[in-house]
């Protein structure tokens, strides 16, 4: 159990290296180029990318996790349908996201990234750190990292289903970079956070229900 942990630590040291270094290069050699891209891109797609990312708001996602935990408890006890595998997964991704979402919004304040703006041609190192001001929360992505952490809980608890789940997280990220709300470094950021705050989560709740199991 022991290496199992000093294992997983390492792995998380090195994904947030790593994930730092991608979103360093993609500031300095893709966010503009990237945002001049989706400009070009057909409305209809345009479109397809808002709707996704309308539906997938923080608010939203968090209200729908929220109610299908409360619903999925009263058919298990009320109902006698017992869905232990999906109560724990909406459970996980609950705790996930809110802890996530907490760390993104500290983050976002903290750094001040501006949004990509037309009239500042795009420059993606504008910044102004405890502004207040909404147009300055940019980096990290809250839906990116709330996507990959739900993406993470769903492959935790269903294997059999990752491509499926990342697939979403993929796809919600973009659609934030398509409709200009995110430079594609956000959502890197983003992806990254959910990711390894999901994994730590999962982590906790695997070793607690471990333990027991050697004492027998």
């Amino acid at each position: 159990m022991e290496n199992q942990t000093s294992r997983t630590r390492m792995q998380t040291v090195c994904l947030s290296l790593f994930g730092a270094m991608i979103c360093f290069v993609s500031m300095w050699f893709f966010d503009r180029a990237t945002l001049l891209a989706v400009r070009e891109m057909p409305e209809a797609t345009k479109h397809v990318f808002m709707q996704l990312s309308y539906w997938t708001e923080p608010s939203k996602a968090l209200t729908a996790m929220a109610m299908a935990v409360v619903l999925t408890a009263l058919s298990s006890s009320v109902f006698g349908f017992p869905r232990p595998t999906l109560l724990k997964f909406l459970g996980l991704s609950l705790v996930s996201c809110v802890l996530v979402l907490c760390f993104v919004l500290l983050a976002k304040t903290s750094i001040g990234r501006a949004r990509p703006l037309p009239s500042s041609a795009f420059d993606p190192f504008v910044f102004a750190p405890f502004s207040g001001s909404e147009a300055f929360e940019s980096f990290p992505s809250a839906q990116a990292a709330i996507a990959a952490a739900i993406c993470y809980c769903f492959m935790f608890r269903y294997p059999s289903y990752r491509p499926l789940a990342f697939a979403l997280m993929v796809s919600v990220g973009l659609s934030r970079v398509v409709i200009e709300r995110h430079w594609i470094s956000d959502v890197v950021a983003g992806w990254l956070i959910g990711w390894l705050g999901a994994a730590v989560i999962c982590a906790m709740v695997q070793n607690r229900y471990a333990k027991p199991k050697l004492h027998r």
